[in-house]
């Protein structure tokens, strides 16, 4: 395995169009695809997936991130998927387990108002499948987990990939999530080095629990609030429970 430059100078073959090597496929990996494309730089997406199967359950988008999709021609897309979130609220559960207390309560629809973007909320698979669709599939390799990464300041970075195969590229973005094969190899070479934080050492703690159901569709007239435009989000910390 080669080693970490850790110098503030890389050289970049080819400064006005480098080549970008994209770890993963998700919702960040793609959404870098398509700005890289509009800006016309050349890119690759490794995926350690043999198929981009639908994963995942549903997912919010704030404010925030609306502009940057606007400018990537996708918000009308967008809105076709999406439904917007008026409020959050928050609640304990009582002992007995019959009754819940508001413990607090914050309201999305004066994001609209202030930044002129909403809050909303939609299918992971079906924000993942329209991203999808503006990323030549030419430029997605299947199969391939990043095994390792050598990076040199005269040719840029190495990556080697289960397949065996290497591919060489100018700047490597790491988005393939939590058990990242970037970070791993990249720590491993910091630790070799001594630059390692300590905390960086430790292992990954999870602090919370998330137990996900879903409904099938719901009858209007037995939920009336299903037919409103908009959607809301509620939580309930159960009573001395492990999870919320």
């Amino acid at each position: 395995m080669g080693s970490i430059n850790t110098s503030s100078t890389v050289h970049i073959a080819n400064p006005s169009n480098p080549k970008v090597l994209i770890a993963g496929a998700g919702i960040s990996g793609l959404t870098l695809a398509i700005l890289l494309e509009k800006a016309s730089i050349d890119y690759e997406i490794f995926e350690k997936s043999t198929s981009l199967k639908p994963l995942g359950s549903a997912t919010a988008l704030s404010p925030n991130v609306l502009p940057l999709l606007e400018q990537l021609g996708l918000l009308e897309e967008l809105k076709g998927i999406w439904k917007e979130c008026q409020f959050a609220a928050m609640f304990k559960e009582s002992a007995d387990e019959e009754n819940l207390e508001l413990l607090s309560k914050t309201d999305f629809a004066e994001h609209l108002e202030l930044g002129g973007y909403p809050s909303v909320f939609m299918a992971r698979p079906d924000l993942q499948a329209l991203l999808l669709s503006h990323v030549p599939s030419h430029k997605i390799h299947l199969g391939k987990r990043i095994l390792s990464i050598s990076q040199h300041a005269a040719n840029g970075v190495l990556i080697r990939t289960s397949d065996g195969s290497t591919h060489q590229g100018d700047i490597l973005v790491g988005s393939d999530g939590a058990y990242s094969g970037v970070r791993q190899s990249l720590y491993k070479q910091m630790e070799n080095e001594g630059l390692l934080p300590k905390s960086d050492a430790e292992d990954m703690k999870v602090c919370h629990m998330s137990i996900l159901g879903t409904t099938n569709p719901m009858d209007p007239s037995i939920v009336p609030h299903s037919k409103d435009g908009y959607g809301r989000v509620n939580s309930v910390i159960g009573y001395k429970k492990p999870h919320t």
